[in-house]
Formats: C-alpha cells, sequence, structure tokens
C-alpha cells in the first residue's frame, strides 16, 4: 500500500495549512506572546507544514481526509498555545475564525469554479488522490488565487482590523460562543466530505456550486454570529468597568475633598504662625517670604465657583508642580452647575490625567497642558491642549491606549464620552500638528449668575 502518493492531494495539504496559518494570523496578533517568539514562530510553522507532508494517505475517501484536514486544525491550534500565553479561549476563538475563513475562501473557489464548469468532469479538484495535478489550467489556477486573495482581504477588513486594534473580545464564562464555534467547524469539515463523497457517485457542477455557495453563506454567518457573541459581553464588561470606575470616582471625590479641604486649613493656620514666630523671634523677611512660598505649594485651592472642580484642580495641579509640568488654566466653574459634583470630578480628572499621561515623559520645556472652560449664553465649552508624540491609532473616534493591556486600561476618554452624551453635549477631538486636544460643547439653560472665573 502506498501511504504517501505523489498527487494533488499530497502537495496541497501544505497549501491549506499555509493559508490556515494566514487566517488564524489575523486574529492571533494581539494576543500576548510569549518569550521568543519568531523562535516559536518559525518552529512551529515548519512542524505544521512538515506534518502535512508526513501524515499518510493510504486511502482516498473523502471522510479519511476530513479526519486528516482536522487533525491538521488541531495541530495548528497546539502550535498557537505554544506561540502565545494568552487564555485558551482566546486562542481557540482565533483559531476557528481562521479556518472559517479558510475554508470560505475554498468555498467560494470551489463554487465558482463549478459555475463556470472549469473543474471538468471531477469536482475533486485539489483533493484529488489519483493525479498530479493541482489545477485543470490557467484560469482555474487564477480562480483559487483571485477567491483566496479577494475574501482573507475582505474578512480582514470586516474582522481581522478589529482584532489588530487591540480590542479583544471577552471570552470568560463565554463558553457558549466557542462551543458554537467549535460546532460549525466541525460542520464545516463534515458538509465539505459529506459533498466529496457524492461527487464520487453523482457529480453535478451546478448542484455542487449552490452547495459549495450555501457553505459560504453559512460560515460568514456563523463567523459575525460567534464575534458579535463574543463583541457583546466585551461591551458589557467594559460598561460595568466603567460604572465601577465611576462609583471609585465618586469617593475618590469625597476623600480629595476632606483631604484638600484640610490641608487648606492647616496651611492656612501655619502661615499665621509663621508670621507670629518671625515678628517673635525677629526672623528677616527674606526668611519668612521663602517659609511662606513653600507652604503655599501646598495652599493652592483653585477658586473657580465649582467645589467640584476646586477639588480635582487643586489635586491635579499639585501633581503637575510636583511633576514641573505646566498647567495653565482659565476655568468659569459656576458654568457647570448643570452638572453632579461627580460627574465634574470624573470628567476633568480624567481630561487632566490623559493629558498627563501623554506630556509626562517630555523635556521640561515641553510638559505643558492648557485648560479652558468658559460660557457664550447658553452654551458651555470645555477645552484642553497639550503636545503629544507617536502615533494615535482610533477605535469608534476615540484613542486606544497604549499601555500594555488594552482590556484593563482606556477608559478615561471613554468615561468622557459617556458624561458628554450624559448630558446632551458633544465631543471633538483632534491631533493635528501634534497637538492633542479634546473640545466639549454643552448646551444648557442660561444662568441668571455672573460667572465666577479661576485662573492657575
Amino acid at each position: 500500500m502506498n501511504l504517501y502518493p505523489i498527487s494533488s492531494l499530497f502537495f496541497y495539504r501544505a497549501i491549506f495549512v499555509a493559508w490556515l496559518l494566514l487566517a488564524e494570523a489575523m486574529f492571533l496578533y494581539p494576543l500576548e506572546r510569549r518569550e521568543r517568539f519568531y523562535l516559536r514562530l518559525g518552529a512551529s510553522y515548519l512542524v505544521c507544514i512538515g506534518a502535512a507532508f508526513a501524515f499518510p494517505i493510504p486511502t482516498g475517501n473523502p471522510f479519511y481526509t476530513m479526519f486528516m484536514f482536522l487533525v491538521l486544525y488541531v495541530l495548528t491550534v497546539v502550535c498557537a498555545f505554544f506561540r502565545y500565553r494568552s487564555g485558551w479561549r482566546a486562542v481557540f476563538f482565533a483559531t476557528i475564525c481562521g479556518y472559517t475563513i479558510e475554508h470560505i475562501a475554498y468555498e467560494t473557489y470551489f463554487a465558482i469554479a463549478n459555475f463556470a464548469g472549469i473543474l471538468g468532469y471531477s469536482s475533486f479538484g485539489l483533493y484529488d488522490n489519483s493525479e498530479l495535478a493541482l489545477f485543470t489550467g490557467p484560469m482555474d489556477e487564477l480562480t483559487y488565487f483571485l477567491s483566496y486573495i479577494l475574501i482573507y482581504w475582505l474578512c480582514f477588513l470586516f474582522f481581522g482590523l478589529k482584532m489588530r486594534k487591540g480590542v479583544p473580545p471577552e471570552f470568560k464564562d463565554n463558553v457558549r460562543a466557542l462551543s458554537i464555534g467549535a460546532f460549525f467547524v466541525l460542520i464545516d469539515i463534515v458538509l465539505n466530505s459529506v459533498v466529496s463523497y457524492y461527487s464520487t457517485i453523482h457529480y453535478e457542477n451546478i448542484f455542487l456550486g449552490f452547495v459549495a455557495l450555501f457553505n459560504v453563506l453559512l460560515c460568514f454567518v456563523a463567523l459575525m454570529f460567534i464575534f458579535e457573541l463574543s463583541y457583546k459581553n466585551t461591551y458589557k464588561r467594559n460598561l460595568m468597568l466603567l460604572e465601577q470606575l465611576r462609583r471609585e470616582e465618586k469617593d475618590q471625590y469625597e476623600l480629595s475633598k476632606e483631604t484638600i479641604d484640610l490641608i487648606n486649613v492647616k496651611c492656612h493656620d501655619l502661615k499665621h504662625q509663621i508670621r507670629h514666630l518671625g515678628r517673635k523671634e525677629n526672623i528677616d523677611s527674606k526668611t519668612l517670604e521663602n517659609l511662606s512660598n513653600l507652604v503655599e505649594i501646598y495652599d493652592s485651592n483653585m477658586k473657580t465657583g465649582s467645589s467640584a472642580l476646586n477639588t480635582v484642580l487643586t489635586e491635579k495641579k499639585l501633581f503637575c508642580q510636583r511633576h514641573r509640568i505646566r498647567f495653565s488654566c482659565i476655568a468659569d466653574g459656576q458654568s457647570l452647575s448643570f452638572m453632579a459634583e461627580e460627574d465634574i470630578y470624573s470628567l476633568f480628572g480624567n481630561l487632566i490625567d490623559n493629558a498627563i499621561e501623554a506630556v509626562k515623559d517630555f523635556d521640561e520645556e515641553r510638559r505643558s497642558i492648557s485648560l479652558n472652560i468658559t460660557r457664550q449664553g447658553n452654551i458651555v465649552s470645555i477645552s484642553i491642549r497639550n503636545p503629544y508624540r507617536g502615533e494615535i491609532d482610533y477605535d469608534g473616534g476615540l484613542p486606544l491606549t497604549h499601555k500594555g493591556d488594552r482590556s484593563k486600561h482606556g477608559f478615561g476618554l471613554k468615561s468622557v464620552s459617556m458624561i458628554a452624551e450624559r448630558y446632551g453635549g458633544t465631543l471633538k477631538i483632534d491631533d493635528r500638528n501634534h497637538t492633542f486636544s479634546v473640545c466639549l460643547l454643552f448646551l444648557t439653560k442660561k444662568d441668571k449668575t455672573d460667572a465666577g472665573v479661576g485662573n492657575g
């Protein structure tokens, strides 16, 4: 018995594995890599291609062929675990999506080739275990490669880019999506084997073309379903994290307000004691002035007309002073009277933290943040600007964080966006000329009280 007949199937197995690895890479890309990743990548790819050639072909039975391709797929999953340290759910999701895309590409080619009559009398084509020719001619070969390139490109646009932008789906307790994905992979393989078996008995190219087309549509629906089900959990989790963040910010606001009020009282008392001590001990005025200036650093309470805004600006101003960041602020706090105090604290805390994160590693002369809060009529404008370097990637109109774990970071501007939406405001982000600016506009009821303006 010849276990390795030199046929189109013998070579196509390696081609299948190569396309499969490429499709899986679309979804594996953003996952956390293991050490010596590229060495592992090369070794695992060689193992997968080598296994494709080493797998025996004792028979051309379609169901044995189904088993062989299933084993090769499982091998790519094992090799993905060898390269990535992410949880099994994430790796399994990526490889399921990869296999489905490869199958969509093949079925697209198979449908077109059958409708066009390119495959001739036999539908086996690339699965043929009796002849060496991979393709029946130039048109067959052109159809094959164009089908794969087109499908891979479309799937990359619709699905792959979402993963490459670092928006990972949430897999915790989401075995249902993965089970459905595994079920569809199995159906893909079985259906393809049944069609191949049927074609050995009664070949009808139009019928097989429609079956392949149905398989393409089924796979697309399955892929979209798996993606949406998984990402639904991601968005749900993000909302829960944002709500938790809001609760923590509310507690932090109360604590910061008490702390800053206590510091201001102590600083006020300390300045009086310094002046009293200076008169009593005859300390020269220059020394007294230096001591008062040192105390003044901590007695930096902003006075804007809003208690919550005073608290957050005082807190961030102290941080900026300590890290030598120039923080200029023109703030009409009374114009924010339509907002809840915890929303004010959260909004400006996140805006300023985002700016601090961007400038903290700059040279001292470039560390600058500018904040303006103004009102004209019943329109309240909030704008904050800071320099930045590098490139900014966006998802859904909001910048993506450059911190390592995007599932735990990058919620600052999402929170800002939610607050803006809550009060019917608009959010605009601009990054021209390496200046990052966030502008918010709110339409409010005109207040009769004159606005107080605080400067820092």
